[in-house]
């Protein structure tokens, strides 16, 4: 048997709908010809229930006959006779040849289980139309046809019809199949019209459209309600109806106009955006304009500056200017905040100086919006930010959430120098492109906190304190979470040189420089005293990790100094490892210096050479040193110079990888105690050179 025409003609998802193959549908014609064929050439039997047809048998094989009006849905069709006249059987073979069938829904269902008669039974391969009595209420709908079982209504894309989706007074087409009756079209588009109409009514109630003169009625002939508005043609005037009269729509057009907005007169109209935008960038000639002094400075003071108000636009090419203007005026009226909007690219075609003049305690602040405000220093030398100008003290200053991009190549010069201020504060800054990073010479009471400087240039520093006690002094400074990262060889990570008196630093990473913290006298022979140093990181070190030439009361709590042997290919390709220098070097200028509670490893040669007086090293791990081979190793991982006196090491850990690396080796002059230390790995164990001013105690391997 052919495939039926309800499989042929399937309608498929409704995103991709089936298209039937014209094979198909040409045996299917082939066959309904035939039938119909044979059903006239046998002289046409129809029967009204199965049952009479049953009844007569007193037909030859292959005789067709047709049953219709069987109460039974299913037991109408075109039948065969099967065997010999007078015996055999009937055998149903196709429904009967109706493709179209109308239904008639005249109300005798309810709103949400249609029933439905026809005059022809009602078959799965053809389409039925029908109308709608009454709207649905609910979902699911059900439709009967000629009271035979309910079929659940399903749209065309297989979903439930939606309440209100039927409205009464529509036609629908659709095909039975099994339990549903599945719709051609979706219900959902006769209620999104309705739906749209009903809206597009109730819109032009209120919208009215063009006129050249006030309208009486609305676009459908309604009376016209208040609120009513519409556009008149003559006047390029909207107006609106209060519910007798039309007048002009207020507040919209025209816009105010400067002076209605400066006398505040013009109270139902609005100022446009670009009039907005003009009084932005013009405000401080507002503020010029303004009698009272005291006035001026108190709403500088509490809302702050940016450079746009002074004129700067994005499209300029060198904002310093405006820049400088704008905290000038700050300091000229008693303080406040100087905004950098990350909206813009700063550009510097030279350096900013920030100064309190005389008075120290005006209290300005300088901010970026945001890290990522971006300030462009496109000279190749001098200073990109100074603070101070080492002649007239600063104070109570801060600069803030700024990213200082360096876009030519740098060949001397500081990102940010301070030079005499007080209580300043640096944070939040990211460099890039730097000869050097933050200079503070002669300050007091400075904050340097969440700061990184990236790619410094050979030659440069990250972080230089100096002070030479002729000129003046650095006191209480206060570092924390600060980041060098060189990138380059023949660079200083952190300096601090001459009076620099009470600097405390917690999570100083140094990364990629050729010595990370040089510390030494100024020419006068003044050295550093009470340093603080808590979780100081020195990685991929060319040279030395940390050099101490003179100084005094130095402490390192929990450092983390590794990898001094060059590993580093910063940048990518590199020499590795062309300086053997050690790791960490207290000279003989050095006192009162105590290393504990952290790690000192991956060097080429000695891990600590200490030439100090009253020195303590308690509880630090030693690893992976003496890299180098061949002369003139092997080396110790701590060294005693003649000049060490007083030197305690105690409570350490050694791990020697079997390089033939000594724990320790001193001096016969030197003088200290070594007590308490654990080592594994080492070939020669401890040796002082056959001296005796070295006391060893309780050192063993594990």
């Amino acid at each position: 048997m052919v495939e039926l025409a309800t499989t042929i003609w399937a309608d498929g998802p409704s995103s991709n709908p089936y298209e039937p193959s014209k094979a198909q549908i040409r045996e299917w014609g082939t066959w309904v010809e035939g039938v119909i064929g044979a059903f006239i050439a046998n002289g046409g039997l129809i029967y009204t229930s199965k049952a009479s047809l049953d009844a007569d048998l007193a037909h030859a094989a292959h005789s067709s006959a047709w049953v219709i009006g069987d109460a039974t849905a299913g037991n109408n069709g075109v039948y065969m006779k099967v065997g010999a006249s007078g015996a055999g059987s009937w055998t149903r073979v196709a429904d009967l040849p109706f493709s179209f069938i109308i239904a008639a829904d005249i109300g005798t269902g309810t709103p949400n289980a249609i029933q439905a008669t026809t005059s022809i039974p009602v078959s799965g391969s053809a389409l039925v139309w029908t109308n709608i009595f009454e709207a649905n209420t609910a979902s699911p709908v059900t439709i009967s046809f000629n009271g035979g079982a309910p079929l659940t209504v399903k749209t065309n894309s297989g979903n439930n019809i939606a309440a209100g989706g039927l409205v009464a007074g529509m036609i629908v087409m659709g095909i039975a199949s099994g339990t549903t009756f599945r719709l051609i079209s979706d219900q959902a588009s006769a209620a999104v019209v309705a739906a749209a109409e009903a809206a597009l009514a109730e819109f032009q109630k209120y919208y009215l459209g063009a006129y050249a003169a006030d309208p009486t009625t609305d676009p459908n002939g309604n009376p016209l309600v208040a609120g009513a508005w519409y556009f008149n043609t003559t006047s390029n005037t909207s107006r609106i109806y209060n519910g007798s009269v039309f007048s002009p729509v207020p507040g919209m057009d025209p816009y105010a106009s400067d002076a209605e907005a400066t006398a505040a007169t013009a109270t139902n109209r609005i100022m446009s955006p670009a009039r907005v935008k003009k009084a932005i960038e013009t405000v401080s000639l507002t503020l010029d304009l303004m009698n009272n002094a005291e006035a001026l400075a108190a709403i500088i003071n509490r809302t702050g500056l940016t450079p746009q108000m002074l004129g700067a636009q994005a499209g300029d090419t060198n904002h310093r200017s405006f820049i400088q203007a704008a905290y000038d005026r700050l300091k000229a009226n008693g303080g406040g905040t100087l905004w950098l909007p990350s909206t813009f690219t700063w550009k510097l075609g030279s350096g900013l100086t920030f100064n309190n003049g005389a008075t120290l305690d005006q209290k300005i602040n300088v901010r970026g919006l945001g890290p990522s405000t971006r300030v462009e220093y496109s000279p190749t030398t001098g200073t990109a930010i100074a603070i101070g100008d080492g002649t007239n003290p600063v104070g109570y200053l801060s600069v803030e959430d700024l990213y200082i991009v360096s876009t030519g190549t740098r060949t001397a010069g500081w990102d940010i120098e301070i030079k005499k201020g007080s209580k300043v504060r640096v944070r939040g800054i990211r460099t890039d492109g730097s000869f050097a990073g933050i200079n503070c010479e002669y300050v007091n009471a400075i904050e340097l906190v969440d700061t990184t400087i990236n790619s410094l240039l050979s030659g440069g520093s990250g972080y230089r304190f100096y002070a030479n006690p002729s000129v003046g002094r650095c006191d209480e400074m206060y570092v924390e979470n600060i980041t060098v990262q060189g990138r380059n060889k023949g660079i200083q990570g952190f300096v601090i040189y001459g009076a620099v008196n009470v600097l405390k630093g917690d999570r100083v990473y140094l990364l990629g420089v050729d010595r990370g913290l040089d510390m030494d006298s100024d020419a006068s022979g003044t050295v550093p005293f009470n340093i603080r140093l808590r979780q100081f990181e020195v990685d991929r070190a060319i040279s030395n990790a940390v050099v101490l030439t003179k100084g005094k009361d130095i402490t390192f709590d929990e450092p983390d100094i590794a990898n001094t042997s060059g590993a580093a290919a910063e940048p990518p390709g590199a020499a590795q490892g062309g300086n053997d220098g050690d790791v960490f070097t207290a000279g003989n200028g050095v006192s009162m210096l105590r290393v504990k509670n952290g790690r000192l490893g991956n060097g080429r040669q000695r891990g600590m050479n200490i030439g100090a007086s009253d020195v303590m090293v308690e509880n630090m791990k030693f690893h992976d040193l003496s890299k180098q081979t061949g002369a003139p190793g092997p080396h110790p991982m701590i060294y005693l110079d003649a000049n060490a006196r007083r030197v305690d090491i105690i409570r350490n850990r050694f791990f020697g990888f079997s390089r033939s690396t000594y724990c320790f080796q001193g001096e016969s002059a030197a003088v200290g105690t070594v007590d308490g230390n654990y080592y594994t790995g080492m070939v020669n164990g401890f040796s002082s050179y056959g001296g005796s001013s070295i006391v060893f105690n309780n050192n063993r391997s594990f």
